[in-house]
């Protein structure tokens, strides 16, 4: 089997991915939904931040958190860990639900508009939650390692993973194609 240039598979990559970037019917409208904020990832904000930072509140995991933090319209925060939890938090600092999923996670959640909430683990699988914390779905990718999701206009789920695939995942959890 004949490999193609790298330039090739991100040629491909775009073309795929273009009409995902189009809309942002899928995304939460809210602060910050995603990795690096929205279906561009510009990380760009249209809020200031404050002049002079203070510590609103903290939550202390079991392990490292490498994961950035999705925000939710309703103040939510949904952020992974090394101690291999997806934490739901609320804006006091209290713990709305935890989820153990098997293996670190240093993907960052994606905050859908029905309210679900996708994240990768190191386990290889991709997750999609309720707000309320119960597992819709999970899928397996081929080897571990899943990165950060990224939720189309189409409704399906983008994840790549280190076995050199991306993978688009319907809203139900079942393959479209990689």
């Amino acid at each position: 089997m004949k490999r193609l240039p790298a330039v090739c598979g991100y040629l491909m990559l775009a073309l795929v991915l273009i009409p995902a970037l189009s809309s942002y019917s899928q995304l939460a409208e809210t602060a910050w939904p995603m990795f690096h904020h929205d279906l561009k990832h510009t990380g760009l904000s249209e809020y200031a931040g404050p002049s002079v930072p203070v510590l609103a509140w903290s939550y202390l995991t079991s392990n490292s958190v490498t994961s950035s933090p999705a925000l939710g319209s309703d103040g939510r925060v949904y952020v992974g860990s090394d101690d291999e939890n997806l934490y739901a938090l609320i804006s006091d600092s209290s713990l709305l639900w935890s989820y153990r999923t098997g293996s670190y996670i240093s993907s960052s959640p994606a905050l859908g508009s029905d309210g679900r909430v996708y994240v990768g683990s190191n386990n290889s699988n991709l997750y999609a939650f309720n707000s309320n914390g119960a597992l819709t779905w999970s899928y397996e990718t081929g080897i571990w390692g899943t990165a950060s999701p990224a939720l189309g206009s189409d409704g399906r789920v983008y994840v790549g993973s280190n076995d050199c695939n991306l993978y688009a995942i319907n809203s139900n959890g079942a393959l479209t194609w990689s």
